[in-house]
């Protein structure tokens, strides 16, 4: 289909947008974490270790490591992290040591205390002081940002500072994922605080941080203020962002607020714009509002032929989702005046979308009109035939005996082909496939009885075949 037909597929992610930029990334899982309540025990119900298994059989400390893992597994944070600090101090030659410093931070973490956490954050420390070459390094990095996140909530300076220097250190200083999580720590800790750190991340145009960005802008749109909305403007028109992500998070973000300046915005956007895909992303947006305002600028930009073609297929596509009381007669209003077909044809696919009880006698209509563009024509007798409870096989058929354009009964066969487990429809494909005189339209039958796996399909061609 057309390139607005896609569009369709988006529809049942709308309700869950929100979720899904939440659940895309694991810069998304961490944000979700650190702002997730905290539990009685200081540590997050999501989060987990996998202790590898026993390796090393000849190891002095391999029974307790053994028993650490075990413990740890079960959830008893406490004694794990006794007896993963017993194993570091009995058997400091042991090959499981470098590890044993992640795996007993992470049960004091779990533990929750403040003395715990600054415990845990010492132990990481060590690690990377004396075993920078362990497995659990790079876990140990991110542990330690939930951990300083942690703290910070406790009113701890230092750890405050901490994660607000790594928030805002430069590409080259820090691995994504931990600027992430450090971004997403400060904003659960400290709203207030967030805005203008994140305000700092967005001036950072860099390639490289195009991804933090994005986030940084979905936080933004958790915490939409008036004083953020210049900001997302900025970045989806003003001074637009290099990255496209980025952008159309701006506009999305702009999306979730309910307000007349986000409105105005989204319009703004819409009409100054020169990015196609940022003003696709408001079409989108102004469709989830409903407001009047919205409505009456979508139904403006469908009607504009000044307007790009598949902008207007855009706009015409989501107030066909609209389902407003006189969405049908606007639709119709539409394909009567538009002088472009791909906008037509928009306009015959967001008409069949509505739930409007004249939809199906209408397309009837528009199939039945010789005057009407064949290719029109056809469209509407596609969609009229996917509509099971208007467009019966009688009236199917009875259309079939009454046009005589070939083209027109090929599209009636295919609509007859797609009923399966209709038996009606299966008997008049093989009434036409009997009395056709037609070659072309009784092969074009054929060819869907084919497709049949009732038995009487196969007899019918068994039969053909005999004459």
């Amino acid at each position: 289909m057309k390139r607005w037909a896609g569009l369709l597929c988006c529809v049942t992610l709308v309700g869950g947008a929100a979720d899904g930029l939440r659940g895309q990334t694991p810069e998304m899982s961490a944000l979700r974490e650190a702002l997730a309540p905290e539990r009685t025990d200081g540590g997050l119900e999501g989060l987990r270790v996998s202790v590898p298994r026993a390796w090393a059989p000849q190891d002095p400390a391999d029974s307790i490591y053994r028993e650490a893992r075990q413990t740890l597994n079960q959830g008893d944070f406490r004694s794990a992290a006794r007896l993963f600090g017993q194993l570091r101090s009995d058997h400091p030659a042991s090959e499981y040591v470098a590890d044993a410093y992640y795996y007993e931070a992470f049960a004091l973490y779990r533990m929750g205390s403040r003395s715990d956490l600054r415990a845990a954050r010492d132990l990481i420390a060590s690690q990377a002081r004396e075993h920078p070459d362990a497995a659990t390094r790079g876990d140990a990095d991110e542990l330690v940002v939930r951990i300083e996140g942690q703290l910070a909530r406790t009113g701890d300076a230092a750890a405050f500072q901490s994660v607000t220097s790594q928030a805002n250190q430069s590409c080259e200083e820090g691995e994504q994922d931990v600027k992430s999580m450090a971004l997403s720590a400060l904003m659960a800790m400290d709203s207030e605080r967030a805005v203008p750190i994140l305000q700092e991340v967005l001036q950072d145009r860099s390639e490289c941080s195009a991804e933090l960005r994005a986030e940084a802008v979905f936080i933004l749109g958790q915490k939409m203020t008036d004083e953020v909305v210049p900001l997302i403007m900025d970045l989806a028109v003003d001074n637009p962002d290099p990255s496209k992500d980025v952008r159309e998070a701006a506009v999305f973000a702009l999306s979730q607020v309910r307000s007349e300046e986000a409105d105005a915005a989204l319009e703004r956007i819409l009409t100054s714009s020169t990015d196609q895909d940022v003003q696709e992303q408001a079409l989108f947006a102004m469709a989830q509002r409903k407001s009047d305002r919205t409505t009456r600028i979508l139904r403006d930009y469908a009607t504009n032929p000044a307007v790009d073609p598949d902008l207007r297929e855009t706009a015409i596509f989501w107030i066909g989702q609209s389902g407003g009381d006189d969405t049908f007669d606007f639709l119709t209003e539409i394909y009567r005046s538009a002088d472009d077909d791909d906008v037509r044809e928009a306009a015959i696919f967001s008409i069949n979308q509505s739930r409007d009880p004249r939809v199906g006698a209408w397309l009837l209509g528009v199939v039945e009109d010789a005057s009407q563009d064949m290719d029109a024509r056809e469209n509407a007798l596609f969609w009229y035939g996917q509509r099971k409870d208007d467009a019966d096989v009688t009236r199917l058929l009875d259309l079939y005996r009454r046009v005589p354009e070939e083209e027109l009964k090929e599209a009636v066969l295919f609509g007859l082909s797609q009923r399966r487990g209709d038996e009606a429809a299966l008997t008049a494909l093989i009434d036409i496939a009997r009395t056709e005189e037609n070659p072309e339209l009784v092969e074009n039958a054929l060819f869907w009885l084919g497709q049949s796996d009732d038995p009487r399909a196969a007899e019918v061609l068994l039969e053909i075949i005999r004459r």
